[in-house]
């Protein structure tokens, strides 16, 4: 049985030398990267960290689920068509 479950960490391909040097010049790469480009910029803006886009003034993100519930308490019970009359012509 010991020699199925015994193993020594050369078998490890991810923890041998030449592997870790590669993953750490990587990761100085990456701190290099994210010195130059700041995925986080400090902004007082609600901005997308996705796309970068920041909002308007008017955005309130603080209210979306009232801003939503009132949004469907608006269109329920109304028939589907009447929805969009004026959006599509």
């Amino acid at each position: 049985m010991k020699d199925f479950t015994s193993c020594t960490s050369d078998q490890h391909i991810d923890s041998r030398e030449s592997r870790t040097c590669r993953d750490n010049a990587v990761v100085e790469k990456l701190f290099a990267f994210f010195k130059v480009h700041n995925p986080f910029p400090e902004t007082s803006n609600i901005m997308s960290i996705a796309s970068s886009v920041v909002s308007e003034d008017s955005v309130n993100c603080h209210k979306a689920l009232e801003v939503g519930v009132n949004s469907l308490k608006s269109i329920f019970g109304q028939n589907t068509i009447s929805l969009f009359q004026g959006v599509i012509s």
